[in-house]
């Protein structure tokens, strides 16, 4: 499987297809994944928060890699996607980008 063809969608797009992969939904008026746990309503953004990035990767099962090279970050899922995203000064945004890929191509995978 291949995520080059998903480095054009927005960010929206991509958490759609995120939260798919995790039985998640996207909730417009808050551009999130949320989730309803019961009384407990819970949502995440880890397109821009470290640990809600890492916490995606983990549920997904992600092999996760830091810097392998002075540019790029790479993730890895069950060795079929492989995801590496240019580094533009943030690695950890970067990393945070490649995580929400993967899980893109999982949920798209699931529809």
């Amino acid at each position: 499987m291949n995520t080059n063809d998903l480095l054009g969608f927005s960010d929206r797009d991509l958490l759609v297809l995120a939260a798919k992969a995790i039985d998640g939904r996207y909730d417009l008026l808050t551009d999130r994944i949320t989730f309803d746990k019961g009384f407990t309503y819970y949502e995440f953004d880890p397109i821009n928060h470290d640990s809600e990035a890492f916490r995606l990767g983990v549920k997904l099962g992600l092999e996760m890699r830091g810097q392998s090279s002075p540019n790029q970050v790479y993730v890895v899922v069950t060795g079929e996607i492989k995801v590496a995203q240019r580094i533009d000064g943030d690695a950890c945004k970067a990393l945070r980008k490649a995580i929400v890929l993967a899980a893109a191509q999982i949920g798209r995978a699931r529809t």
